[in-house]
């Protein structure tokens, strides 16, 4: 695992999967496709090594988190 601290992006990031945890998977969805257009490199020209990081972030703890 990674042993380096989450940055605060990343600690949103998973304060927002961990929220929908015990929703329907309708709102769970809605929820990784609003954070992965939120964080989507296009979206983000001025910092988009970060925004693809975070990016690939969300798409990593969708599945650890969500199961997504």
């Amino acid at each position: 695992g990674r042993a380096q601290a989450l940055n605060p992006e990343e600690q949103g990031i998973l304060k927002e999967l961990q929220s929908v945890r015990a929703a329907s998977r309708d709102v769970q969805k809605a929820k990784v496709k609003d954070l992965l257009f939120r964080w989507h490199p296009d979206k983000n020209p001025s910092c988009q090594e970060k925004a693809t990081c975070l990016f690939q972030f969300v798409q990593k703890q969708r599945e650890l988190v969500l199961g997504l």
